[in-house]
């Protein structure tokens, strides 16, 4: 299964440092910036779950430290097979395809994003 990385909310954790905490332990990259997309509910007939879509840029990388039992591959793909993937049905998580409809629009600066600090 190919999929961007994502994780579950603490409780009483910001949808911002939960990205941060989860880009950190399942990559261990951190971020110079980040961007709110916006959020998708994933099966609003049977579910209340919220996922938060967040762009990461000026990454630097480090040590991952996954979580006990978790086990994951990474995987570096430019941006152009991503989407290329979600076409030809090598990418099939949902959450994964429609981040890429953000990417896709972003990288195309057709939807705009505002850039913060970490």
């Amino acid at each position: 299964m190919l999929e961007l990385q994502a994780g579950k909310l603490d409780a009483g954790e910001s949808p911002l440092v939960c990205g941060q905490r989860e880009l950190l332990e399942e990559t261990g990259y951190r971020a110079a910036e980040w961007a709110y997309a916006g959020k998708m509910h994933l099966a609003i007939g049977y579910s209340t779950e919220v996922i938060h879509i967040f762009f990461a840029r000026g990454l630097v990388a480090g040590e991952r430290s996954l979580d006990d039992g978790e086990f994951l591959d990474i995987i570096a793909m430019e941006a152009d097979d991503l989407i290329e993937g979600c076409r030809d049905g090598r990418v099939t998580d949902a959450k994964t395809i429609s981040c890429c409809l953000w990417l896709q629009n972003v990288r195309e600066a057709r939807w705009p994003l505002a850039w913060q600090p970490a």
